[in-house]
């Protein structure tokens, strides 16, 4: 359904202006948006222009055109003009001429929502144009009828006031302009103001540039040499660890007992404890000294904790006694030194199993002591050996002079026998004082024990009976 609202003819140049007004007058009335206003006011314009030229006359009529459920605001221009020839060339923009015919209607065609053109060569041209109405546009009969009679009032009487009131929108339009003008001068002025301060600005940026890469290569330097000390300390801490590992590596497993001590109570054994107490070093740890001390040293441990200087070595290789876990007394070389760790007083004792060590001692001294008995002997061993010779010189001359029948020489010979056994056991003890290794020779068993059974009863009045088999071997 279509309702007009108003009508303009064309005759003359003014009219165009005349059309052109009616089309912004309407399109402000109705409401649309202002970008919609500008275009459909442009589409009209170009549209009656190109009529009023090309065919002398024409007829504008504007109208609400209610379109399957949507609403346009129309303006429909119709000529009797000679028509356009090649109209689909021009609509699909292929046609060009020298006098521009054609360009408007295409440029139409783009900026407006609806456009129909509909001529024939001879007969004329009509051309209609539409803007869709927002759905905030309320449109009805009433509403329709108001904008009507709104435009009949406004209408001008004639042509001249028609362009009274155009001179007058182009006045206000020029004033608009002047002062759209100033507004740009002194936009202008505050333009090259911002600029000088900008230049400023940017000397004083060039100059924080300058200073800033100063600071970044004098942090860049800072950064290798805190990289450098980083790699440093790496380096100085893995010497201390690997350090360490040795220290701990030593201390545990040395053979004598490391003990550290505060206030008497231990914080610290090694692996050499466990030798000493018979007692793991976990159970070892925590335990007062003073349980492991023998009841003789505790006097002597009383005197060591007395607070001397620090690093001072408070006992230095005394043999004390302690108890391991089954009562047993223990001596050790004891070493305490006090020292100062983690902010508080601590005792450092080393312990020396030297059970070893005085068993050895013992052994040499019983062997010093049987040295002295072998000097001992061999010097009486030498003195017999002499006293002896005289005995056997003597016996040999009363032999002689006696002869072998006498009585006595059978006492002779049992004297001569038991004083050479007498010389062969001097000459053992001489072997044994000397150390030298003792000679062996081969004797008949049978025969030794008669003459020591024999030396041994002389002179008592117990008489023996030896019975020995004659086939026993020489030893």
């Amino acid at each position: 359904m279509k309702i007009p609202l108003s009508h303009v003819s064309i005759h003359f140049d003014e009219d165009v202006v005349i059309a052109r007004n009616r089309a912004k007058d309407i399109v402000k009335l109705i409401g649309l948006p202002l970008q919609d206003q500008t275009k459909f006011v442009t589409a009209v314009s170009e549209i009656v222009r190109n009529a009023f030229q090309y065919a002398g006359n024409a007829t504008v009529k504007f109208q609400i055109n209610f379109k399957n459920a949507r609403n346009f605001i129309e303006a429909v221009v119709e000529d009797n003009g000679p028509g356009i020839e090649n109209i689909d060339e021009i609509l699909s923009g292929r046609y060009k001429s020298k006098s521009g015919m054609g360009l408007g209607i295409l440029g139409t065609k783009k900026i407006v929502d609806y456009f129909k053109i509909e001529t024939t060569p001879g007969k004329g041209t009509k051309v209609t144009i539409g803007e869709l109405l927002p759905n905030t546009i309320k449109v009805d009969t009433k509403t329709i009828s108001q904008w009507r009679e709104s435009l009949i009032k406004k209408s001008p009487s004639s042509s001249y006031e028609e362009l009274l009131m155009h001179n007058q929108e182009l006045m206000e339009l020029i004033e608009e302009i002047n002062r759209k003008d100033k507004q740009l001068q002194e936009q202008l002025e505050r333009l090259e103001l911002l600029n000088r301060e900008l230049e400023q600005t940017n000397e004083g940026m060039i100059a924080l540039h300058s200073e800033l890469e100063k600071k970044n290569k004098l942090l860049e330097e800072k950064n290798r040499q805190l990289i450098k000390e980083i790699e440093d300390r790496r380096k100085i801490e893995k010497k201390l660890r690997e350090s360490e590992e040795l220290y701990r590596s030593v201390v545990e497993n040395v053979h004598d007992g490391i003990m550290l001590l505060r206030d008497r109570r231990i914080i610290f054994a090694n692996r050499g404890c466990e030798n000493i107490f018979n007692l793991p070093v976990d159970k070892v740890i925590g335990r007062d000294f003073s349980e492991f001390v023998a009841s003789e040293d505790k006097n002597l441990l009383d005197k060591t904790f007395i607070k001397g200087d620090r690093n001072e070595c408070v006992l230095d290789g005394c043999e004390f006694h302690v108890l391991n876990i089954k009562g047993e007394v223990v001596s050790v070389e004891l070493r305490v030194r006090e020292m100062k760790i983690k902010d508080g007083d601590t005792h450092l004792l080393v312990l020396r199993d030297i059970r070893t060590r005085k068993m050895l001692e013992e052994e040499r001294l019983k062997t010093s002591k049987l040295e002295s008995i072998g000097v001992l002997a061999g010097g009486i061993a030498h003195d017999f050996n002499n006293l002896l010779t005289v005995i056997l010189g003597n016996i040999t001359l009363s032999k002689l002079k006696l002869g072998e029948d006498h009585e006595v020489v059978q006492f002779l010979n049992d004297a001569e026998k038991a004083s050479l056994m007498a010389k062969d056991l001097a000459y053992k003890f001489l072997t044994f004082s000397s150390g030298s290794p003792p000679m062996q020779k081969e004797e008949n068993v049978k025969d030794a024990i008669k003459d020591t059974v024999r030396v041994t009863l002389s002179g008592s009045n117990i008489k023996t009976e030896v019975k020995i088999p004659d086939n026993l071997w020489n030893v």
